[in-house]
């Protein structure tokens, strides 16, 4: 967990970063995409405001768009309104 911990807090970083970067173009909605095993992501989720997208399947319990990116390489997509 100490790890996680860890990556959680230099994601929350970059993403303050990202987002503040984002608004100097007037943007409010940040979309991104990763893979149903990248478990980083669940750390940050609904709490942060990071949301999933609804998918067409599911993959132990998160939402995925099946080969978005070709044959088995589903995705998640989530995204984040910022103020």
């Amino acid at each position: 967990m100490l790890i996680l911990s860890a990556v959680k807090t230099i994601l929350e970083s970059n993403f303050i970063l990202i987002f503040q970067w984002i608004k100097k173009f007037n943007r409010n909605i940040v979309r991104a995409i990763t893979t149903p095993v990248n478990k980083v992501f669940d750390c940050l989720s609904y709490k942060d405001g990071i949301n999933v997208e609804t998918g067409v399947k599911h993959v132990d319990g998160v939402s995925v768009f099946f080969y978005y990116d070709g044959v088995n390489q589903d995705r998640v997509l989530i995204v984040k309104k910022i103020d």
